[in-house]
């Protein structure tokens, strides 16, 4: 099956196309440093067979947190333990993205500014802080880096036209609200040239964030400059619905075919039959997975072995309560 084989993301090749999509795990200190328990969870996803991991969260600005617990990537002096786990990952045979944020933009002096009243010498420093980022992940042996464009982080309320109300070249379009997300990436690469470059982008079809339109415009312009993508809604509701695979399918479907970089989608992927059935009819690459890997870190494997073709995961979100989030059902055998 294709979805259990070998296959190239972008410049990448990966062992199958089922990639970790980041989950918060929350395990490090206030310096971003990785206990023993973090290198294990990633160690068992690695040994489960998953073809990709996205890392949880990792601060790129030494001022700003985005959430207690996050890995962090703010200087040099912690590029030899990221990279212990870097080279752990390889020896199992997967691949491993760093996933690179910002929560709100914070000024030296502690003070926190909105995207409106970023100056573009605040731009220019918040850039800056992810092309760092990008070089300590090169530095560490990540294969590559994703952007996170979601959940109402910094880069996700500059794209946003209900956040971002600024009237200069890094708004009032949406040319000009994804400038900020393409001067990254060009820097990026005339810095570490054929590093992988990826996204994470979500949008809302209803509420208060991206409607489809606004969103497809984006993603598609955001494509012609990335490795790959990685795409999917914002709905807790949706996600927690057992009856539903590949929930956002609908969402990314409409515009696969106008995106000019592979695309992995993510959302309630649960089965195996499903997944190859969308290969096959939409062309979309790879499947992220969050909560039916953190059920069975080895359903990769049961994949390929023919074990099983569907996820033991009930999504429901008890995993989200948990110290590095940790199935329920797990918890309770052990």
């Amino acid at each position: 099956m294709a979805i259990t084989e070998s296959a190239y993301l972008g410049n990448i090749q990966i062992r199958n196309r089922l990639v970790r999509s980041a989950t918060w795990e929350g395990l490090c200190d206030c310096d971003g440093r990785i206990p023993a328990e973090l290198y294990g969870i990633y160690n068992e996803l690695a040994d489960g067979g998953v073809g990709l991991i996205v890392t949880g969260l990792i601060d790129v600005c030494p001022y700003d947190i985005g959430i207690e617990g996050n890995m962090r990537l703010i200087s040099d002096g912690l590029i030899p333990e990221y990279r212990v786990l870097t080279d752990s990952i390889h020896r199992r045979g997967a691949k491993i993205f760093a996933q690179l944020n910002i929560n709100r933009y914070t000024r030296q002096s502690g003070e926190k500014v909105s995207v409106n009243e970023m100056t573009e010498g605040d731009i220019a420093l918040a850039a800056g802080y992810f092309l760092d980022g990008a070089r300590r992940a090169y530095r560490a042996g990540f294969d590559g880096i994703q952007l996170h464009l979601a959940y109402s982080w910094l880069l996700n309320r500059f794209l946003d036209p209900n956040q971002n109300h600024r009237a200069d070249l890094y708004g009032a379009s949406t040319e000009n609200r994804c400038r900020i997300v393409l001067d990254i990436i060009s820097e990026i690469r005339k810095a570490l040239p054929g590093f992988h470059i990826s996204a994470k982008f979500s949008f809302w079809h209803s509420g208060d964030g991206f409607d489809a339109e606004e969103g497809s415009k984006a993603v598609k312009l955001l494509s012609r400059h990335l490795d790959s993508i990685e795409l999917l809604g914002e709905g807790c509701d949706l996600e927690s619905d057992r009856r539903v695979d590949s929930i956002y399918l609908p969402l990314v479907s409409p515009i696969i075919k106008d995106l000019s970089c592979p695309v992995i989608l993510t959302g309630n992927n649960r089965d195996l039959i499903g997944m190859e059935k969308i290969h096959r009819e939409y062309g979309i690459e790879a499947f992220g997975l969050c909560r039916a890997l953190i059920r069975e870190s080895d359903l990769p494997n049961k994949f390929v072995n023919g074990a099983s073709t569907r996820s033991l995961c009930r999504a429901c979100g008890g995993c989200n309560s948990t110290n590095g989030s940790r199935c329920v059902f797990n918890i309770k055998k052990s």
